[in-house]
């Protein structure tokens, strides 16, 4: 018998409770279900991140949008971006352990639902975006994105775009944010 998100990883929540993020609504799946994500990250002030051997990849205030993808292990995946001392694997691991960079919120799409490629094309299309860094999580991309890392400086546009995603279909399964926090005791 299920007992929804509670059997799946259960370290996820209390790591995006780490980070000050809540979440409204979650997959009530065992187990937890492949995922297409986005990670928001929100840049207070100005900074630089060296990213690898790719770049030194210099960030105005603002917000970043990272498109990923879970296929199996969606949960462990999210918790292990939340994390703020791992091993460097992934472009991304380099943005979400930097200290001048926080975690905003974390948007999922059932994988089958909703491609990878396909959101950030959508992303791309949104007013004010813009790709931020050239081959930033590209690595395994076959249809030849620019970037799976979107950036929005202005935050009338960034509103836009987050607004855009929760009304969209389909419906994200995953929605947390900072923003959730205030609402819950």
């Amino acid at each position: 018998m299920s007992t929804g998100y509670r059997d799946w990883q259960p370290g996820l929540l209390g790591a995006l409770r780490d980070r000050g993020v809540c979440c409204w609504q979650m997959p009530d799946a065992t187990p937890f279900p492949p995922l297409t994500y986005i990670l928001i990250l929100q840049v207070p002030v100005a900074t630089a991140v060296q990213v690898g051997r790719l770049t030194e990849a210099k960030f105005e205030p603002g917000w970043l949008y990272y498109v990923g993808s879970a296929k199996r292990a969606g949960a462990r995946r999210l918790r292990r971006h939340l994390e703020s001392r791992k091993k460097m694997h992934w472009h991304i691991d380099y943005l979400t352990t930097s200290p001048n960079l926080h975690f905003w919120a974390i948007l999922g799409w059932q994988s089958s639902e909703q491609s990878e490629c396909g959101l950030v094309a959508e992303l791309a299309g949104q007013k004010g975006s813009r790709f931020a860094v050239p081959g930033f999580g590209t690595g395994d991309c076959i249809s030849g994105c620019v970037s799976h890392l979107l950036g929005f400086s202005d935050t009338s546009a960034h509103r836009q775009a987050w607004n855009w995603l929760l009304s969209r279909e389909p419906e994200p399964l995953l929605r947390c944010s900072r923003e959730a926090c205030a609402d819950q005791p």
